[in-house]
Parts: structure tokens; C-alpha cells; sequence
């Protein structure tokens, strides 16, 4: 009987564990979530800077084709070892990605370290929040 009560409680016991470290498991899962996209975004677009600097050195300001063939061209040249993740709008003001949703937007500003109590993920054309990594572009109005 008493090896009966103590298999039960030990059962008891792990069921708790594991319980417990799927509710504060997820809770580190999606911290470590939006840290990854916060990395991935910057990392690349630190990278596509870096290499049109390189190109600038060596070819002079002007820049080829824009977006995907600039990148490609980044590529070719040995600038860039490959074409980063998504689908990057580079010219000669601006340097970024569009992100795929609200989420993923949202997570990159919390691991950016921004006031999510302000916005979770503003407008790009918004002059308050030029400085915020996770923006979105509104549609445009048609009349």
C-alpha cells in the first residue's frame, strides 16, 4: 500500500512540474521569440548597409537597380555572401523589410525595449515613431 501512495504522489508530482513548465515555458518561448526576430531584422538589414557602403567605396554613390536586382547585384559583386530572408525595399533613402504581421511587429518593438503601452506597432509615415524598428505601411487610400 504505501509504495501505491508514493508512485501516486510521485505522479502527482511530476504532472505539477510539467504543468508549471508549460506555463512559464511559453512565456520564455515567446520572449525568446520576439528576440529572434528583433536579431534576424537588424542583423540583415546591418548587413545589406554595410555591403552598400562597401559598393558605394568602390563604384562610387550611385547605386544599380533597386530591391531584389540591387541585391542580387550585392550578391554577385562578393558584397553580400546571400540575399537576406524577405523582401527588402532598398534605395536611396530607405533600407527595410516589411513585416509579415501585427505580431511579429509588435514582438520586434518589445525586444527593442519600446513603451508597447504607447503602440504595439505604428504607422512608418508617423514622424513620432521614425525611430521604432516594427512599423507597418498603411494601405493606400484610393478616392
Amino acid at each position: 500500500m504505501f509504495q501505491l501512495i508514493v508512485a501516486v504522489v510521485s505522479i502527482l508530482l511530476i504532472a505539477v512540474m510539467v504543468v508549471a513548465a508549460i506555463w512559464y515555458g511559453g512565456e520564455v518561448y515567446a520572449e525568446a521569440s520576439s528576440r529572434r526576430h528583433y536579431i534576424e531584422y537588424t542583423n540583415a538589414a546591418l548587413s545589406i548597409d554595410t555591403a552598400l557602403r562597401l559598393y558605394g567605396e568602390d563604384w562610387g554613390p550611385q547605386l544599380p537597380a533597386r530591391d531584389t536586382a540591387l541585391l542580387n547585384q550585392l550578391v554577385g559583386g562578393k558584397y553580400l555572401k546571400s540575399v537576406p530572408q524577405g523582401n527588402w525595399i532598398v534605395d536611396e533613402t530607405q533600407l527595410r523589410r516589411p513585416i509579415d504581421s501585427v505580431a511579429t511587429c509588435e514582438a520586434i518593438n518589445k525586444a527593442d525595449g519600446k513603451d508597447l503601452s504607447i503602440a504595439t506597432c505604428p504607422s512608418c509615415l508617423d514622424p513620432e515613431f521614425i525611430n521604432w524598428k516594427g512599423c507597418i505601411i498603411p494601405p493606400a487610400v484610393t478616392p
